[in-house]
């Protein structure tokens, strides 16, 4: 019988399936590279790897929306963004990345804002998987609404401030 965290593993490791992998015709300049995987409730999804010189924003959406979509595919959603990440590191080596994460959601039955647990959950995803690649978080910054993480090589954590963080 599996424990709970065999069980949490195994979910990561089921990603949704590529479809395209779209690279802007100025990839290498300031451009974005994205990943698109199908299977996910709502629609596509689509991850995003925007360069910035030393450093990559990162965003993704599902059918066009970043909302919380509460359809019980997370745990594959974001199997799916590490599979982007695996492949995007395959090719690229930024120094750093960049992604924000909101603290709350429209939460549209009961017409108001709701908190949510993304920001935890990104930064969970962060110490779990940025080593495995030769990162770590180099910084984190707490706004109102949002968090942002900057996430960078191993030994450049502290030399290079991206302009995103301040």
């Amino acid at each position: 019988m599996n424990t709970f965290r065999q069980h949490l593993r195994e979910m990561f490791d089921k990603p949704f399936r590529l479809v395209k992998t779209t690279p802007d015709k100025n990839w290498q300049k300031p451009g974005t590279m994205t990943y698109e995987y199908k299977g996910a409730e709502g629609g596509p999804l689509e991850i995003n790897f925007t360069n910035q010189g030393d450093s990559v924003y990162v965003d993704f959406d599902v059918g066009g929306s970043i909302a919380v979509r509460g359809e019980g595919d997370a745990a594959r959603v974001f199997a799916s963004v590490m599979d982007a990440f695996g492949r995007f590191l395959k090719k690229n080596q930024p120094n750093y990345f960049e992604f924000s994460a909101n603290k709350e959601d429209w939460d549209s039955v009961n017409m108001e804002n709701r908190p949510t647990s993304r920001a935890r959950v990104y930064a969970a995803m962060i110490k779990r998987f940025a080593p495995k690649y030769g990162y770590e978080l180099s910084s984190s910054n707490e706004r109102k609404r949002v968090m942002i993480f900057i996430v960078g090589k191993k030994g450049l954590a502290d030399q290079y401030p991206p302009a995103f963080s301040e």
